[in-house]
C-alpha cells in the first residue's frame, strides 16, 4: 500500500529512480527523488546538487553551493552563506561580514576590508586594527555615556558641548615629563605651570597679563 495516496501498489513493484533515492507519490506510482538521497551506512539524509531545503508556507530555504551553505530569505532579497572551507566566513547578501580564523580569533569585516578583531590567545579586542596591543585597542574617536560630547582620539580629549567633570575619590596627579603644564582658551596659550630645577614656577604667557589669587 502506498502510504501517502492509498492505492494499492502490485507486490513486487520496483521503487523509482535509483538506489538510495527517497521515494515519493508521483502520480499514484512510486517515484525516486534523484536530489534526496539516504546513506544507510552513515545513517544521513543528504540534499544532492543545488538542491533547497524550503520550510511550508514561508520564502526562507537552505541550500548548498559548492563548500558553501546559503540561509535565504527570497521575500526580502536577503541571504547569509557560510563558507566553512575558507576560515569559517560568513558572508550576508554577498558582502564578507564574519570569519574565524584558524586560530579562532574573530573578525569583523565590511565589504573584505577588516574593522574590527577578537584575539582569542591574549584577550583583546581591536577596533579598527587587526593587532590590538590592549584588552580595547580603538584606532579612531570614540565616544561614551548617553548623549555624550566627549570624544577620544589619540591623544586628545574633545567635549563639543557642556563641562567636563573629573570625580575622583583620591587624588589627581598631573605628571608632565616635559616639565610644563600648559593652560589654554579657545586655542590660545595663557598660562603654565613649570618645573625649573625643582622650583614651581607659575607664569602667564600673555603680554600685559597678569596673574591674579583670590
Amino acid at each position: 500500500v502506498n502510504a501517502v495516496s492509498g492505492t494499492i501498489v502490485a507486490a513486487g513493484t520496483s521503487p523509482g529512480g535509483s538506489d538510495t533515492q527517497m521515494q515519493y507519490n508521483n502520480g499514484g506510482a512510486f517515484g525516486g527523488a534523484s536530489s534526496v538521497v539516504y546513506d544507510d551506512g552513515g545513517g544521513h539524509l543528504k540534499l544532492t546538487g543545488t538542491s533547497q531545503l524550503q520550510f511550508s508556507g514561508s520564502s526562507h530555504y537552505i541550500y548548498q553551493n559548492g563548500d558553501d551553505i546559503n540561509i535565504v530569505n527570497s521575500a526580502a532579497n536577503g541571504e547569509i552563506r557560510y563558507d566553512a572551507e575558507v576560515r569559517h566566513r560568513w558572508y550576508i547578501n554577498g558582502s564578507q561580514m564574519l570569519q574565524v580564523d584558524d586560530s579562532g580569533d574573530m573578525i569583523w569585516m565590511n565589504a573584505g576590508s577588516e574593522k574590527g578583531r577578537f584575539d582569542v590567545s591574549t584577550g583583546k579586542l581591536g577596533i579598527g586594527t587587526a593587532a590590538p596591543t590592549t584588552k580595547l585597542d580603538v584606532v579612531g574617536s570614540i565616544t561614551a555615556g548617553t548623549n555624550s560630547y566627549l570624544t577620544l582620539s589619540d591623544n586628545e580629549i574633545d567635549v563639543s558641548s557642556g563641562d567636563l567633570l573629573i570625580d575622583v575619590a583620591g587624588d589627581i596627579s598631573l605628571d608632565a615629563a616635559g616639565n610644563e603644564i600648559r593652560f589654554k582658551y579657545g586655542g590660545t596659550e595663557i598660562g603654565r605651570f613649570a618645573n625649573s630645577s625643582s622650583d614651581f614656577v607659575i607664569s602667564s604667557i600673555q603680554d600685559n597679563k597678569d596673574i591674579i589669587f583670590k
